[in-house]
């Protein structure tokens, strides 16, 4: 097991993985062979990551009991996401 990321954030990273995959086209097949992405990408997959993993998070809980922290601290999701993990939550529950 890599020692350089918590393990529990491995399915936040596999989410991630697999959003780039869910969002190929043609224009980001291009991208799939270079080493370095735009943040523009890494971005968007950040966010589908999210989206995909609220599911597993919030399914089985009542509304008043999802919780921001929580959900982050759950899948070891960077504080910088702090704002979209608040507005995909949102958005789910809505």
């Amino acid at each position: 097991m890599p020692t350089w990321q918590p393990h529990k954030q491995l399915p936040f990273i596999i989410a991630h993985e697999i959003s780039h995959i869910m969002q190929c086209d043609q224009d980001d097949a291009i991208l799939s062979f270079t080493t370095l992405l735009s943040p523009k990408y890494e971005q968007k997959a950040n966010v589908n990551a999210i989206k995909l993993l609220i599911p597993f998070y919030a399914d089985n809980k009542e509304i008043d009991q999802i919780n921001l922290e929580e959900f982050m601290e759950l899948f070891a999701i960077p504080d910088s996401l702090r704002d979209v993990c608040f507005t995909e939550i949102k958005d789910y529950v809505d």
